[in-house]
């Protein structure tokens, strides 16, 4: 088995384990994990790989999971975000990305040569924290409030904004390279492929 399947059976196994068994917030919600659903999995051959508890109140929930790399990332409706290791289940770190009922976009993966993060996405800024440990290594602000997630490339950041626009900020001139207008209005993520180049515009818009 090659390196590449192996991390699609363990994404597999894991997101099917996280799913039955469940990160709940007591241990009454534990203990009602279905039992035939367990007997089905069995029989198909699929294990549990872990489970566990994750600290929350019985006023807080997860709004949202991401699997990225080897981290399970759990966006709280408290604005915490809480990490996990995947192959272990073990429960790192807990840190506040925004005041309450504050917008913070899904996290994605930030890799150079010089660092290796992972970025939040918030109105007007984009936070990149150190996936092992929380700490803060960056915060980036943007011009214009977007409607979702960046995309992050090397020395770019891509955004949508809000009125039917697209931006290219660069890190390291902390300034915006150019921007495009669309034809209607943009909701989604965009999207950055290494095997497409993006060229700037000859005039400014």
């Amino acid at each position: 088995m090659t390196a590449k399947n192996s991390r699609k059976r363990f994404g597999l196994l894991f997101l099917v384990s996280l799913s039955i068994a469940g990160i709940t917030t007591s241990a009454t919600a534990e203990q009602r994990i279905d039992a035939k659903m367990n007997d089905q999995l069995v029989m198909a051959g699929v294990r549990i790989a872990w489970q566990n508890t994750l600290p929350l109140g019985f006023t807080r929930s997860i709004k949202s999971y991401h699997l990225i790399d080897e981290y399970l990332y759990a966006v709280g409706t408290d604005a915490e975000l809480r990490v996990i290791r995947a192959d272990t289940g073990q429960h790192i770190w807990t840190k506040p990305i925004a005041k309450p009922m504050e917008t913070v976009y899904a996290p994605i993966a930030y890799h150079t040569q010089e660092i290796n993060a992972v970025a939040l996405t918030r109105l007007s800024d984009i936070l990149l924290l150190d996936p092992e440990t929380g700490d803060e290594l960056n915060r980036y602000k943007i011009s214009s409030p977007t409607p979702s997630a960046v995309a992050l490339s090397n020395d770019n950041i891509y955004a949508a904004a809000m009125g039917s626009r697209v931006f290219n900020y660069s890190i390291s001139k902390k300034i915006s390279v150019w921007q495009l207008s669309t034809t209607g209005p943009i909701s989604l993520s965009p999207l950055c492929l290494s095997h497409i180049h993006i060229s700037e515009p000859t005039r400014p818009y």
